[in-house]
C-alpha cells in the first residue's frame, strides 16, 4: 500500500509547482503514462528534481513497470534521504516484486524516520504474512491498528492482512471475522470473498467456499484465482452443471502468458503433457519471479549422501503411506536422512513412524522460504526431494533459493514443475515414454520397474465384512472406485452408469469423499437412467488393514482419467483386486498402467474410454478370468517389485549416488536410466 506524495516543492525547483500538480492530477484520474512523460520533460530539464523523481516512480509503478520505478525511487533518496515515505513506497514495489527482506529493510527505514507511519507498519505486517512470520505480521497489523484507529481509509487493507496472518496461524475463526468486518464495510470487496472462501476450503465447508467464489467473480469476472478455486470445489463436490464452461475458461486462462492457474486444478481437466508442461512454467513465475534463483552448492566430497525428503504431508496423508517403508529401508551406511516438514503439527501414529525413520528432523512451518533452504544449506544437504510440489502446502519458493546442490520432484506431484532449479524428476518407462521428455523442464530419471512401491508395512485384515454389512448385494456384480471424487470427470461417470445400466443388479462401490459428492453423483446417476441406490458409498474404516480386506468384496476397480488412481491403486492391487485403467498421454493418466505392466497385467490397460467400457463388460462376462486375475495378484504380491520395497529403495539409492556422482564431478544433469 503506498502512503502519500510529498506535495510539490515549493521553491520553484526546475518544473515549476505547476507542472508536478499537473502530474498528480494525471496519476489521481489513472493516467499514469501521461504523468509519466510530464515527469520525463521536468527531469530532462532538471534530471535532480525530487518531484518529478517521486511522482515518476509512482508512475512506473501503476504501470507495472516496478524495476524503473525502484531506480526512481533510489534517485529520489540521494535527493531527500530524510522523507519516510520514500522508503515505505519502495519498500511496497519491493514487496510486489518478491523482495521481502529489502521491503522490510525499507519499511524499517521509514518507521525510523516517522515510528507513527501507520501505513508503513500495514506494509511490514503484509511482507511478514508472506515470510510466515505471523505473530509478528501481528504485532505490526496492531501497531497499524492503534495509529489508524477512527479512520476509515486503509481498514479494509488492514483486516485482510490480519486475517491472512490468523490463517498462518490456523485461528480460523478469527480470520472469517476479519474478512466478514471488510465486508460489512464493503459488500462489494472480492478479494475479501476469495480469502473467506480459501478458509472455508480449509474447514472443508465446501459449500460456503463455492458461495463466496461465486461472488467473487459476480464482482469481478476477470479474476483467475476466484475461477480456478470454484472450478475445484465444484469438481470437489461433483458439481457439474458449469462443467462445460469451467473446462473452456480454463483452456482460456492458459492461453493467456500472463495469467496461471493451479496445475494440480489442470491435471483433473487435461490430458495434455504441453498444455501441463505450460501450466507449470507459468506458475512457477508467478511463485518465484521475485526470487533471484541461487547458484547451486557445491556437493560434499564424499563420506554420506545427505538426503532431505521435504513435503506437507507427514501425516495420515498417501504420500506419507508410500514413503515411510522407504524412509525405513533406506541404507544408512550410505545415507543420512533429514525431514523437512512443511506442514503443521500432527500428533498420528503415522507421524510417530515418520519421525523415528529420520537421522534428523526440522520443522519448517512458520519459517520463511529462505530461511528453510538456508538451514538445508547450513545442513549440507546433498539432494533435496520435494514430496509435495504443485499441491496444497507445496512451497516451490525454497527450491528457488537452491536449498541443495541437487533438487529432485517426486511423488507428490504428477508431473513437471516447470521450474529451472528442479534437475530431476522421478519417473518410470511407462509413465513417462522418452517422446515426452520434451514435456519436462526436470532431467528423466527412469526407475526400473514402477516410479512408486507398496509399503512393507501393509496387512490385510483376516475378518472380510460382509457384502451385508457394506451396503452391497450378496450377488451381482460389485464395480469399485475408491478415488477421490475429484478425480471423477462427465465422461468416465458416462461410462460407468452403461455398464450398470447394461448389467442388472450389479452396483458401484465409491469411497466416501465428502456427503455433497455423494449426493451429486446420485443425482448424476438419475440423470443417465440408473437408480440413485445403485451406487453404493463406501464409509471410511479406522484401520488400513480393515480397508484392504474389503477389497476382496469388489469384483473390479474402475479407474478415473485424466487423473488416474495411483496410491489407490497400489493398494487394490496389493488387496488382490483386478484394476481396468484408461492410460492417457499425461504423467497423472499413466501411473495405474505403470503398476498393471509391473504386476504383469498389461491387458487391463485400455486406450481410450470406448475400450476401457468394452474391456469392463467382457469381463463382467468372464467370471474366470477375472477369478485368475485375483489369483495372479495373490501370488505375485510376494514376488513382484511393485510390493519389493527393498529391491525398490536399493534402486532409489542407486538413482541418487549417480545423481551424486555426476555433481561431484562437476558433470550437468542428465536423463538416465537404472537398470533391474
Amino acid at each position: 500500500m503506498n502512503s502519500k506524495r510529498r506535495g510539490p516543492d515549493q521553491q520553484g525547483r526546475a518544473g515549476g509547482v505547476a507542472q508536478v500538480q499537473q502530474v498528480i492530477q494525471c496519476i489521481e484520474s489513472g493516467e499514469p503514462a501521461q504523468a509519466l512523460r510530464l515527469c520525463q520533460v521536468i527531469l530532462r530539464a532538471d534530471r535532480r528534481n525530487f518531484d518529478a523523481l517521486q511522482l515518476g516512480a509512482i508512475a512506473h509503478s501503476q504501470l507495472g513497470n516496478l524495476q524503473d520505478a525502484i531506480r526512481y525511487y533510489h534517485a529520489a533518496i540521494k535527493i531527500d534521504a530524510n522523507y519516510p515515505d520514500l522508503y515505505n513506497n519502495l519498500g511496497n514495489t519491493l514487496k510486489d516484486l518478491g523482495r521481502h527482506q529489502e521491503a522490510l529493510t525499507n519499511f524499517s527505514h521509514a518507521l525510523k524516520l516517522r515510528p507513527d507511519h501507520a501505513t508503513a507498519h500495514l506494509n511490514t505486517g503484509a511482507v511478514l504474512v508472506k515470510l510466515r512470520r505471523y505473530e509478528d505480521a501481528l504485532e505490526s497489523l496492531k501497531r497499524a491498528s492503534e495509529l489508524t484507529s477512527g479512520q476509515t481509509t486503509g481498514q479494509a487493507d488492514l483486516q485482510i492482512n490480519f486475517g491472512n496472518a490468523y490463517c498462518g496461524l490456523r485461528n480460523y475463526e478469527a480470520a472469517i471475522a476479519c474478512y466478514n468486518r471488510v465486508l460489512e464495510v464493503d459488500p462489494n470487496f472480492a478479494k475479501a470473498y476469495i480469502n473467506l472462501g480459501n478458509v472455508f476450503h480449509e474447514l472443508d465447508r465446501l459449500p460456503d467456499a463455492i458461495v463466496c467464489y461465486r461472488r467473487a467473480l459476480t464482482l469481478q469476472p476477470d479474476r483467475i484465482n476466484a475461477e480456478s478455486s470454484l472450478a475445484l470445489e465444484t469438481r470437489a463436490i461433483c458439481e457439474w452443471d458449469e462443467y462445460d464452461a469451467q473446462e473452456k475458461a480454463l483452456t482460456r486462462i492458459l492461453g493467456v502468458e500472463t495469467e496461471q492457474i493451479q496445475p494440480l486444478l489442470f491435471l483433473y481437466y487435461y490430458d495434455d503433457p504441453a498444455a501441463n508442461l505450460s501450466c507449470g512454467k507459468k506458475r512457477t513465475r508467478y511463485l518465484t519471479g521475485g526470487i533471484a534463483v541461487a547458484a547451486p552448492a557445491q556437493p560434499a566430497a564424499g563420506g554420506k549422501i545427505r538426503l532431505a525428503y521435504v513435503s506437507a504431508d507427514f501425516h495420515n496423508h498417501p504420500v506419507a503411506a508410500v514413503m515411510a517403508g522407504i524412509f525405513e529401508q533406506h541404507n544408512r551406511s550410505k545415507f543420512d536422512l533429514h525431514a523437512v516438514s512443511l506442514g503443521g503439527p500432527s500428533d498420528s501414529a503415522m507421524r510417530g513412524r515418520l519421525m523415528r525413520a529420520f537421522d534428523s528432523w526440522h520443522d519448517a512451518d512458520g519459517k520463511s522460504d529462505l530461511d528453510v533452504a538456508r538451514m538445508m544449506r547450513e545442513s549440507k544437504i546433498d539432494i533435496a526431494i520435494d514430496l509435495t510440489a504443485h499441491t496444497s502446502g507445496g512451497r516451490q519458493e525454497i527450491f528457488a533459493h537452491r536449498s541443495a546442490p541437487i533438487q529432485v520432484s517426486y511423488l507428490g506431484y504428477p508431473g513437471t514443475q516447470g521450474a529451472e532449479f528442479f534437475d530431476y524428476i522421478i519417473a518410470d518407462q511407462f509413465i513417462v515414454p522418452p517422446k515426452h521428455d520434451k514435456f519436462y523442464t526436470e532431467k528423466l530419471v527412469r526407475l526400473p520397474h514402477s516410479y512408486m512401491v507398496g509399503d512393507p508395512g501393509w496387512t490385510i485384515a483376516e475378518a472380510v465384512p460382509t457384502r451385508e454389512a457394506c451396503g452391497l448385494p450378496d450377488d451381482g456384480f460389485v464395480f469399485a472406485s475408491f478415488n477421490n471424487c475429484v478425480k471423477i470427470t462427465p465422461a468416465v461417470f458416462d461410462v460407468w452408469m452403461q455398464l450398470l445400466a447394461d448389467h442388472p443388479g450389479s452396483v458401484l462401490w465409491m469411497s466416501k469423499s465428502n456427503s455433497w459428492a455423494a449426493e451429486n453423483l446420485r443425482n448424476e446417476a438419475k440423470k443417465r437412467g440408473v437408480a440413485p441406490e445403485r451406487l453404493v458409498i463406501a464409509e471410511r474404516v479406522d484401520g488400513f488393514s480393515d480397508h484392504l480386506a474389503r477389497h476382496r468384496l469388489a469384483d473390479l476397480f474402475l479407474d478415473t482419467l485424466p487423473y488416474n488412481a495411483h496410491a489407490t491403486a497400489l493398494s487394490a492391487l496389493f488387496a488382490g483386486l483386478p484394476v481396468l485403467t484408461c492410460a492417457g498421454k499425461s504423467f497423472a493418466a499413466r501411473v495405474a498402467g505403470s503398476f498393471l505392466h509391473s504386476v504383469g497385467l498389461p491387458e487391463l490397460v485400455t486406450d481410450d474410454l470406448a475400450a476401457y467400457g468394452a474391456q469392463a463388460a467382457a469381463l463382467v462376462a468372464d467370471p474366470a478370468r477375472l477369478a485368475g486375475y485375483r489369483a495372479r495378484l495373490t501370488k505375485v504380491r510376494e514376488t513382484s517389485p511393485l510390493f519389493d520395497c527393498d529391491r525398490f529403495t536399493r534402486d532409489l539409492e542407486s538413482a541418487y549416488e549417480t545423481m551424486a556422482r555426476r555433481a561431484r564431478d562437476g558433470a550437468p544433469p542428465e536423463a538416465f536410466t537404472i537398470t533391474a
